[in-house]
C-alpha cells in the first residue's frame, strides 16, 4: 500500500527488497525502482565511534543508488519502514 499511496500523492516510490521476486512485485505495484538490500552491508546496529567509517561508506553507497533511481540528489521526504532492527539505522 505504501507504494501506491506514495504514487497517488505525487511521490516517487522506491522500494528496498531482499529478493528479486519481492522487487518485481514492488515494481508491478508502481515503485519507480528497487534497491536490493542484499547488495549492501551496513544494516543492523550502528557501529561505535571508531568503527563507523566502513558503515558510513556503505550507507552513502546506498544513498547513491537511491539517487540513481529518483534521478536527482534529493533526500526522501518520508520513509515507510517495515519493522525490523536491521534497516532502521539507514532510514533515519
Amino acid at each position: 500500500m505504501a507504494i501506491q499511496i506514495t504514487a497517488m500523492h505525487g511521490g516517487i516510490p522506491v522500494a528496498v527488497a531482499s529478493s528479486e521476486e519481492r522487487a518485481n512485485l514492488c515494481e508491478k505495484l508502481g515503485a519507480k525502482g528497487t534497491i536490493d538490500r542484499r547488495n549492501f552491508h551496513h544494516w543492523g546496529q550502528l557501529p561505535g565511534f571508531d568503527d563507523g567509517a566502513a558503515w558510513l561508506r556503505e550507507a552513502r553507497r546506498f544513498g547513491e543508488k537511491f539517487w540513481e533511481i529518483v534521478g536527482s540528489r534529493t533526500a526522501p521526504k518520508i520513509v515507510l519502514e517495515h519493522s525490523g532492527e536491521d534497516t532502521i539505522p539507514t532510514s533515519r
